[in-house]
């Protein structure tokens, strides 16, 4: 796919600013969001952030506030699942816990 050759672009320094777009605009997908993170985008986008040009700096920002909330919604679907997988061993543990007991 195109993911590898845009983030070498991204890393390279030379046409980031036209990656960073890039992926600004394929990031407008959801389902393309995870795919940058996974990918390594953030570290290069906060240096383009902070060293590129003054012109790029509002659009890198913008997309990295909307990677962060991918990051977020990640983060909390993640907890969602710990906690239901945490009630269900808590529930099986009462479950079995007594039946157990009994066998000792």
């Amino acid at each position: 796919g195109a993911l590898p050759p845009l983030m070498e672009l991204l890393r390279a320094g030379t046409a980031n600013n036209m990656a960073a777009y890039t992926i600004g605009e394929l990031s407008k997908d959801v389902a393309n969001r995870a795919l940058f993170i996974t990918a390594g985008a953030l570290p290069p986008l906060v240096e383009l952030l902070r060293t590129g040009p003054e012109d790029s700096k509002v659009s890198v920002a913008s997309l990295l506030v909307r990677l962060a909330m991918e990051m977020q919604h990640e983060i909390s679907a993640l907890r969602r699942e710990r906690d239901a997988l945490a009630k269900g061993y808590e529930t099986v543990a009462s479950l079995v816990g007594p039946v157990a007991k009994g066998h000792d």
